[in-house]
C-alpha cells in the first residue's frame, strides 16, 4: 500500500507556490466534481493568508501523513480504519470506540449512546466539565443515600418524597404500583 506522505509534501509545494493547477490535479475526482479549476484558483487567490496559514500547519505537523478511511453504515453511523503496517485496522466506530474527530462523529456518537441508554457512553461524550458536573451530582447522591435511617420519607397516595442526608431531595410517583423518581433536587454544592 502506497504511503499517502508524498501527496502531502505535493500539496504543499503547490499551496506554497500558489499553483491552482497542481492543487486542483491533487483534489479527488468527487471534489473536483463540486468545484471548478476556475472556482479554486479564485479562492486560493482569495484566501492567501489562510492558505500560508495552512501551509505553515502543514510544514509544522512533524509527523507522516498516515491513511485512514470511513466506512459507512446503513444506519449513519462511521465505521474509523487506519492503515497500520500495510494493512486495514479499526480505529473508531465499533462498541464504544467513538471518532470525535468531527461535529458529525459527536452527535452520531451522541444519538448511539441515546439509543443503547448507554450512560457511561453518553457521559464519555460530555465536556470534562460537565462530565465532572454530572460525576458529582452522582456522587451527591450516591452519598445522601448511603443511610437509609437518616432519610425523612413523606408519602402522598401515589406520590413521594424522600429528603435525603445533606439535604438533597427524591420526588417518587408510583405507577403501575411500583415506584420510580421523578424529580432529584440538589441543594447547590
Amino acid at each position: 500500500m502506497p504511503s499517502p506522505q508524498p501527496v502531502v509534501t505535493r500539496y504543499l509545494s503547490a499551496l506554497e507556490r500558489q499553483d491552482s493547477a497542481q492543487v486542483y490535479a491533487l483534489l479527488s475526482s468527487e471534489r473536483r466534481g463540486e468545484l471548478s479549476a476556475a472556482q479554486l484558483s479564485e479562492r486560493l487567490a482569495d484566501t492567501r493568508e489562510e492558505t500560508a496559514e495552512t501551509v505553515e500547519r502543514l510544514r509544522d505537523t512533524g509527523t507522516p501523513a498516515h491513511a485512514t478511511a470511513v466506512v459507512t453504515l446503513e444506519d449513519g453511523e462511521t465505521v474509523d480504519l487506519v492503515l497500520e503496517g500495510g494493512e486495514w485496522r479499526i480505529a473508531a466506530g465499533v462498541l464504544d470506540a467513538a471518532a470525535l474527530r468531527t461535529p458529525v462523529q459527536a452527535v452520531q456518537s451522541l444519538r448511539r449512546a441515546l439509543l443503547r441508554r448507554d450512560l457511561a457512553g453518553l457521559l464519555s461524550l460530555l465536556t470534562s466539565q460537565e462530565r465532572t458536573s454530572w460525576e458529582a451530582a452522582f456522587g451527591r447522591v450516591t452519598e445522601g443515600t448511603a443511610d437509609p435511617l437518616d432519610w425523612d420519607t413523606e408519602i402522598r397516595g401515589d406520590e413521594a418524597t424522600v429528603r435525603i442526608t445533606g439535604g438533597g431531595i427524591i420526588e417518587l410517583r408510583r405507577e403501575s404500583g411500583r415506584w420510580r423518581v421523578h424529580d432529584i433536587q440538589q441543594p447547590p454544592p
